[in-house]
């Protein structure tokens, strides 16, 4: 692989690279429960990221990602915005960070590649491309989700989520989240949380921008009696998605936020998830002998 990674890496810079790898992570136990200063249990894994790299002459870092076909650019002393929503950011952040610390960091190119998404493929029998890739997501995994459908809807073909966080604003101590939660949101948006970073990245607001026909297929519900009150944010997202053409399953049904209500429902995001496979996997139907030409797709 690595003989792979430093070919495509000249390919594409015409100098050659030095590598550098990590792991790649899993949980036992941790979700939640890192922030909240609780006990954590993670361990590595044999497939790895790996990074090849080469400096620049310049005060400039252009990194590709060899996943997302997808080139970013950074200007070490021209700052762009503080989190511009997409992966590069974590790239930027990482620079930033040490120039903050006043390590010396100069212009780089970068590469990044992981055997991840090839592994999983072969070992699990993923099939490749957008049609056979989903997300499922719960809560904060349920606005991950969304977050991720409506930005790169090249990406993933269906989206099934149980009582995503999704608010009609950003959250506030003072509305009654929680100091962990409160932890969660302002690691990421900012303390005090910003609402320009928080709009880049609402699904509420990506919703409103996302082409109606390139958009994954979409199942979402909620529990009525949600303690967040993330019912009216789902309605929101159902209303606007209505408002705009864009095709969704979504649901209110009786239960609490947790698991005890995913339980209640579990089976239509799994349903929605089979039957939607398989129509992707049907065969088209065959051209008509009379005029030359395929019949249309219904649409439903």
């Amino acid at each position: 692989m690595t003989a792979a990674i430093r070919a495509a890496f000249r390919s594409r810079f015409g100098v050659d690279p030095r590598l550098f790898s990590a792991p790649g992570r899993v949980n036992l136990i941790g979700e939640h429960t890192d922030y909240n200063q609780g006990f954590v249990l993670p361990m590595a894994i044999e497939r790895r990221t790996t990074v090849a790299a080469a400096v620049r002459s310049d005060r400039r870092i252009v990194a590709f990602s060899e996943a997302l076909g997808d080139e970013f650019v950074i200007d070490l002393d021209r700052p762009g915005p503080v989190r511009r929503g997409v992966w590069g950011d974590y790239v930027e952040g990482t620079a930033r960070a040490l120039v903050a610390r006043g390590v010396p960091v100069v212009g780089a190119d970068l590469l990044v590649t992981s055997d991840v998404p090839a592994w999983a493929e072969k070992q699990f029998r993923i099939k490749p491309g957008r049609d056979q890739h989903a997300l499922w997501g719960v809560s904060m995994g349920g606005y991950a989700a969304l977050r991720i459908a409506f930005a790169k809807p090249e990406v993933f073909g269906r989206v099934a989520t149980h009582s995503a966080m999704l608010l009609l604003r950003p959250p506030t101590a003072e509305e009654g989240a929680r100091m962990g939660q409160m932890a969660a949101f302002e690691s990421v948006f900012g303390s005090p949380i910003d609402p320009a970073r928080w709009a880049q990245n609402d699904p509420l607001a990506l919703a409103e921008k996302v082409d109606a026909k390139a958009a994954p297929e979409l199942y979402f519900d909620c529990g009525s009696e949600d303690r967040y009150g993330l019912m009216a944010g789902n309605r929101q997202l159902h209303e606007r998605l209505e408002a705009r053409g864009v095709r969704h399953e979504f649901g209110l049904s009786p239960g609490n936020h947790g698991y005890e209500y995913v339980f209640t429902v579990f089976d239509r995001s799994l349903g929605f998830l089979t039957r939607t496979w398989r129509a992707s996997a049907a065969p088209s139907p065959a051209p008509n002998p009379a005029s030359g030409a395929a019949p249309k797709n219904r649409k439903d």
